[in-house]
């Protein structure tokens, strides 16, 4: 592994769909990114494809629910350096009516995507605050989602879950600003993620109901995301601070067509 890069990165939820594409991204920009991952040989697959083409990525695998494991291997992977940037991306989707939430789901949505990005955020923090006064910058990035803020059957407890991570990151940006570090979040629209897709409870009508609504008339890629979440990631963001930033095509701003 070269010895010189432009800084660390974490990214959850790495070793596929957006967490991929972001985790190549930053890669490309000459940093050291962490691909964290609870699937193993996904993780390692992906952190050996993009070693062939140059990038320095290195698989971290840990459950984000588990806040002990997530501290070791944030130590382990940072080693005292500082980290630029970590980027909660890990997410657990189950589509179920309201009336039919159990436990189990609801916890387990809220676990991963809300818990667990608090225990990569603390777990971060030191390195973090380090990356600030080094370089005058440090950024955590939330992957929210348009749910969070337009509701639709079937997403009660993922629309909760969000909605929770951008409060989250409205609260960080204002606690931890005054430490150089920012707090900013992306909302997704329609992006056909490998674990949207495979979930059954998947409405049926959720890809042609978000054709209709979306002005640009197509589906997301995981790619256009990464953009958008390397750029708050990233120096030229350094004054964007506690924002949510839509990445959806105008579907949050599009009233239904009644034509």
């Amino acid at each position: 592994m070269p010895s010189k890069h432009s800084g660390n990165a974490i990214v959850t939820g790495g070793a596929r769909g957006i967490g991929l594409e972001t985790v190549r991204l930053l890669a490309r920009k000459g940093m050291r990114v962490g691909c964290l991952d609870i699937d193993r040989a996904a993780a390692e697959e992906a952190a050996t494809q993009l070693k062939v083409d140059g990038l320095q990525v290195e698989p971290i695998v840990v459950d984000v629910t588990d806040r002990l494991r997530v501290q070791q291997s944030f130590d382990t992977f940072l080693s005292g350096q500082p980290l630029c940037a970590v980027i909660n991306n890990a997410v657990f989707i189950r589509f179920q009516p309201f009336s039919e939430l159990t436990d189990e789901s609801l916890e387990k949505t809220l676990d991963v995507g809300l818990k667990g990005a608090i225990w990569c955020i603390q777990a971060a923090l030191p390195a973090l605050r380090r990356a600030a006064e080094t370089f005058s910058d440090a950024a955590i990035v939330n992957v929210s989602s348009g749910a969070a803020f337009q509701g639709s059957v079937g997403f009660s407890a993922y629309s909760s879950l969000k909605a929770g991570l951008t409060g989250l990151t409205r609260q960080l940006a204002v606690e931890l600003g005054r430490d150089g570090i920012r707090s900013n979040s992306v909302a997704p629209g329609p992006i056909p993620t490998e674990s949207a897709l495979a979930d059954p409870g998947k409405p049926s009508d959720w890809t042609s109901g978000a054709l209709k609504r979306t002005p640009l008339g197509r589906m997301g890629t995981p790619a256009e995301v990464a953009e958008v979440i390397a750029f708050l990631a990233t120096r030229p963001s350094s004054w964007v601070n506690g924002q949510v930033i839509s990445v959806d095509g105008g579907k949050s701003i599009s009233s239904h067509d009644l034509r």
